[in-house]
């Protein structure tokens, strides 16, 4: 009898079952893979419980396919709108009614209309960066840091971050 069970594998001294769903099914149920211990290190239990395990398997696809389907193929009711479309204000004072009830955060966030980006020279980020990491290192590492980050700021410091290219990072690299 050969030790190989379908969908299943031994891991240290216990047999453990993965099958992957089929891509439709693992949409809907949000998992990729049905992942199942099988509580045994004997070969043949586990090959039982490996083929009740893949039953159960197929018939939880069957019942999700045929779910979905039925949720699609069903007629839409276009006669009457929910009342949230009529009355969409009333709505959402409901809403923010009941999260406020149930401990919810409710700040209302900013959204920032975009801007162009701000052309930042490498003098002003080679300063901040060393404020930041003059605290995180020893003093020899903070100094080596700084060396260096102090070379790359005397050589491209007035040019701004966004126009340094990879002919520049190799420029520096060899010097």
């Amino acid at each position: 009898m050969s030790a190989h069970i379908r969908y299943a594998y031994l891991k240290g001294h216990t047999w453990l079952f993965r099958r992957n769903y089929p891509v439709d099914v693992a949409l809907a149920l949000g998992a990729r893979a049905l992942k199942q211990s099988l509580k045994t290190s004997d070969r043949n239990t586990a090959r039982v419980r490996a083929a009740e395990v893949n039953a159960r398997f197929e018939t939880l696809v069957e019942q999700v396919r045929s779910q979905a389907e039925e949720a699609l193929s069903a007629p839409e009711s276009t006669a009457e709108a929910p009342d949230w479309v009529d009355q969409p204000e009333s709505s959402l004072v409901r809403l923010r009614a009941t999260l406020e009830d149930s401990g919810c955060n409710l700040e209302r966030s900013e959204f920032a209309r975009p801007t162009a980006p701000v052309k930042v020279p490498v003098r002003d980020l080679s300063r901040a960066y060393l404020n930041k990491r003059s605290n995180e290192l020893r003093p020899s590492g903070f100094k080596s840091v700084r060396y260096s980050v102090g070379l790359f700021a005397s050589r491209y410091g007035d040019q701004s971050v966004c126009s340094l290219t990879r002919v520049e990072g190799r420029e520096f690299l060899s010097a």
